[in-house]
């Protein structure tokens, strides 16, 4: 039996609504029929309600009141009403709870001083940037570790601390736990833990794709991808946004798979996650001047933004993006079928080995090197 926990940065990486994330949504049903358990750690629960007040709802009152600060310094523009932002908060507040409700919570807020000392002084020790929100997550599991040795901990985290940090590997040595597993996404759990057919293989998949329906899927949506490189973009659709110029799908990968029964009919549902390495390029911003201040009013990149444009001011989308498929497993006659396409998300990848640059800098990228 499983008991799982979601990292912040996968809540994160799911998007807003991760409650309607395909791979959120397996999982749930998955541990459900199955009288598995998903839980919160206390640390990381208000790690998501801070993201979503200040980061989520904070910023989109706060674009709002600047918006209508515009309207209202224009003569020729009609006031507009001032939201009760009060009781709009207390009902997106409500709506998250909601979506934060999971079958079991643990929160130890007692933590040894003496062991958290120790994993401070062996990380200043080793020059690593681990830090002590890490420690009061894997305290946490430790003990549920302890608490439950009839069940297996799981712990789904991009975060290579909870895989590779010696510190930890020695504590559970030491107190002889075995039942905690890591993985790295929700896909590579199910993968594991779902429903086992043999038969398909990667190459049985890869198969199955097309880099035709994806590069139709990019087109179809590519005037969204300058939303996910600068925040300038945001709100700025039509003739606001750049030229497209150039998309080229660099490479595909499958990430993870998994099977799992659909709760209606039992009826064995194929997903399917993969990585797809695409650049596009966009011409200059029709507004060069006003892409230029908001350029120099940043100090520094972020994770969900990170302001790449070239030495022409040309912008740049030069990432992975998670592509999502399903289809519907034939077990007798051992074949996939009405395989299709779901989503795709462009941010997913973003938390790997993300390192935060110093300033905007113009990036010269030789366009023609770029093959396929």
């Amino acid at each position: 039996m499983y008991s799982v926990f979601l990292d912040t940065n996968i809540y994160r990486s799911l998007g807003l609504r991760f409650v309607k994330h395909r791979d959120y949504e397996s999982m749930h049903k998955f541990l459900r029929m199955s009288g598995n358990d998903l839980g919160m750690i206390g640390v990381i629960r208000r790690e998501l309600l801070d993201y979503y007040q200040k980061d989520v709802f904070g910023k989109a009152i706060s674009d709002y009141q600047r918006a209508v600060k515009q309207i209202e310094d224009n003569p020729f523009l009609q006031k507009l009403p001032v939201p009760d932002f009060k009781a709009m908060l207390k009902e997106a507040n409500r709506l998250l709870e909601v979506d934060l409700d999971v079958f079991m919570h643990i929160d130890v807020r007692m933590i040894p001083a003496e062991d958290l000392m120790c994993f401070l002084l062996f990380n200043k020790s080793e020059k690593r940037g681990d830090n002590a929100r890490d420690f009061l997550i894997f305290y946490n599991l430790l003990r549920i570790c302890r608490e439950n040795k009839d069940r297996t901990i799981v712990l789904i985290s991009q975060d290579k601390i909870f895989r590779e940090n010696s510190f930890f590997r020695d504590e559970l040595r030491a107190k002889k736990i075995t039942n905690l597993q890591v993985f790295e996404s929700i896909p590579a759990f199910m993968a594991v833990a779902g429903t086992k057919i043999k038969w398909i293989t990667k190459e049985m998949v890869m198969e199955q794709i097309s880099e035709k329906v994806i590069y139709r899927e990019l087109r179809n949506e590519v005037t969204c991808l300058p939303s996910y490189v600068s925040n300038y973009y945001y709100e700025k659709d039509g003739e606001e946004l750049p030229n497209f110029k150039k998309l080229l799908i660099q490479s595909i990968t499958i990430e993870d798979f998994y099977a799992y029964p659909a709760e209606e009919d039992n009826q064995l549902t194929l997903n399917v996650d993969l990585r797809v390495k695409v650049f596009a390029l966009f011409g200059p911003d029709p507004y060069p001047d006003q892409l230029k201040a908001f350029l120099a009013s940043k100090s520094a990149p972020t994770i969900e933004k990170p302001e790449t444009f070239d030495e022409k001011g040309n912008l740049i989308y030069n990432e992975d993006i998670l592509f999502l498929f399903s289809g519907v497993i034939n077990e007798q006659q051992k074949r996939i079928e009405h395989f299709h396409f779901t989503d795709f998300m462009p941010s997913y990848f973003r938390y790997e080995n993300w390192t935060p640059g110093f300033a905007y800098e113009l990036k010269p990228i030789d366009n023609e090197s770029i093959e396929r």
